[in-house]
């Protein structure tokens, strides 16, 4: 065997549009868009970008950037690392950090952190500050 091969695989999966959708990916990129549905994300590593969901969604990710914008319901994160950028969030946001920036703009509901390592916080324009 040649151990200089690289072997990689890009997933298409289409799904019915009012589904939940439970996912555990080890690492790659991931893109869920237009669903409506509740969802429950475990991803070891790489870049999320999910838009355009109506329903609450669950992020447990170990790295990588998490880009989540037009969000119909409520958010829950727990990010090891990377980035954490949402845009347009109706329900409450709950994010527990271990590093990396977070921007929220358009954010309806409640913010809350539970931890946050490092990095900075803006919400909805405005710098936070943990007042605990």
């Amino acid at each position: 065997f040649n151990n200089n091969i690289n072997i990689s695989i890009d997933l298409n999966v289409t799904v019915p549009f009012e589904l939940d959708l439970q996912v555990d990916d080890g690492s790659g990129s991931m893109k869920i868009t237009d669903m409506k549905g509740n969802l429950d994300i475990d991803d070891g590593s790489g870049s999320l970008v999910i838009k355009n969901i109506e329903g609450n969604i669950l992020i447990d990710d170990g790295s990588g950037s998490q880009t989540l914008s037009n969000i119909d319901g409520s958010v829950i994160v727990d990010d090891g690392s990377g980035s954490v950028n949402m845009k347009n969030v109706s329900g409450d946001v709950t994010i527990d950090d271990g590093s990396g920036s977070i921007n929220i703009e358009g954010l309806s509901g409640q913010f809350k952190v539970i931890d946050d390592g490092s990095g900075s916080i803006y919400v909805n324009g405005k710098k936070w500050i943990n007042k605990d």
